[in-house]
């Protein structure tokens, strides 16, 4: 598999103004971000933050200013006619900041497809069913907790091969490295041994069951 870098080589790679700082900033259709040569300063590809985003601090006539990068991108590259206010990642990687896997969105799209890939937990019709029976004295069976449980926790999904592990110590032995390791790159969006992994949510529940009022067990 190719590298980051190899990868990104391998793509057409255009840079633009960023707006408002024409001549001192470039971003470009990769994602990355750039100030230009200036004075005795050269060119030099910034190196953005990680967060719950990527961010780069932006100076102009001494005042700094902190951007988030995917808007950045979004707004140099994608038109955005109906005045959308956010910025969603297609692929749920929020640190893949390529202008392909970025589209402009309401809040309520970028929720939608948070639940929809499984980046938010959403409480489907047959958790809220279930709550709603344990309101009325149904017992649940410690077997139904544990799957509501799983269902709401927090799982680490690999993007190569779709497949789920559970904490990071099980995702790190599966590829071969130790889990501070992957700790690390997880957390600012690297590549692991070559794949992409992000935070996920099981929401299948699967088959439950309950003890109703009476003590009867009963099936769902």
């Amino acid at each position: 598999m190719l590298s980051k870098k190899k990868l990104m080589k391998s793509k057409k790679e255009i840079w633009k103004p960023v707006p408002e700082y024409e001549g001192i900033y470039e971003v470009s259709n990769l994602g990355r971000i750039k100030s230009l040569s200036r004075g005795k300063r050269k060119e030099k590809i910034l190196n953005p933050n990680s967060g719950r985003y990527k961010n780069v601090f932006l100076s102009k006539n001494g005042d700094y200013c902190k951007m988030l990068l995917h808007r950045i991108v979004a707004i140099v590259f994608i038109p955005n006619p109906e005045n959308k206010p956010q910025v969603n990642h297609k692929d749920g990687n929020k640190f893949n900041n390529e202008v392909s896997n970025l589209e402009w969105c309401t809040h309520q799209e970028n929720m939608n497809h948070a639940y929809v890939t499984g980046l938010i937990p959403k409480y489907t019709d047959e958790l809220k069913e279930i709550r709603r029976k344990a309101r009325i004295g149904y017992v649940l069976h410690d077997e139904t907790k544990e799957k509501i449980r799983k269902s709401l926790s927090i799982q680490i999904k690999c993007l190569d091969n779709d497949k789920v592990f559970s904490s990071i110590k099980e995702a790190s032995i599966e590829i071969g490295v130790n889990s501070s390791t992957f700790h690390r790159k997880f957390r600012n969006g690297e590549l692991i041994n070559g794949k992409q992994f992000i935070q996920w949510h099981n929401l299948s529940v699967g088959n439950i069951s309950e003890v109703n009022k009476t003590g009867i067990a009963s099936q769902t």
